[in-house]
């Protein structure tokens, strides 16, 4: 572990799902230009994950498709994303989130073409990458609207870990269709 990874960790992520992470492993001490080349690297990683894939593929266990998976990395994102850039250019630093369910509803995630998803994906990796490097630099904090306070450290973290637990999320889709066909 790095001195740039010596800063507190957030007690909710590690607590919810251990350090590391007891479903898809991911660790909790990464530093923050580590968590963010995690994200960097998740539209390559997803885009291999579902190569002969229809994106319509589901775990019995979980509530979206394939594609739903990857159109949710893509949204949370984005999400993060504005927050941070609202927060960098001075608005307000409160981030109030939509619940992940009720976010695929609306946008349909199960109807979502695949190749969709992927670009979205590309484009908000690429865009979340440049502002959340910029947060971490300005020490910006969120108000969390269930979490409270949250460093641009955490976020980024706790960004990185949605992007690594869904790609677990997409392969294990994957492997259960494949079981039943």
């Amino acid at each position: 572990m790095s001195a740039e990874s010596t800063a507190p960790r957030p007690a909710w992520g590690p607590a919810a799902f251990g350090d590391p992470c007891r479903d898809c492993g991911y660790r909790w001490d990464l530093t923050p230009e580590e968590a963010i080349t995690v994200v960097r690297e998740a539209p390559g990683r997803f885009t291999a994950l579902v190569e002969g894939a229809e994106g319509t593929e589901r775990h019995p266990d979980l509530g979206w498709s394939v594609a739903g998976y990857v159109q949710h990395v893509a949204d949370n994102l984005l999400g993060w994303g504005a927050g941070l850039a609202a927060a960098l250019a001075g608005w307000e630093r409160e981030y109030v989130s939509a619940a992940p369910d009720d976010v695929a509803a609306v946008k349909r995630y199960d109807a979502v073409p695949l190749p969709s998803a992927l670009w979205t994906l590309g484009h908000a990796a690429d865009a979340w990458a440049t502002v959340a490097r910029a947060a971490v630099a300005a020490d910006v904090v969120l108000e969390h609207s269930r979490r409270g306070r949250l460093d641009a450290r955490t976020v980024v973290g706790a960004v990185a870990h949605d992007a690594h637990h869904h790609a677990w999320d997409v392969q294990r889709s994957l492997a259960a269709t494949q079981r039943d066909s």
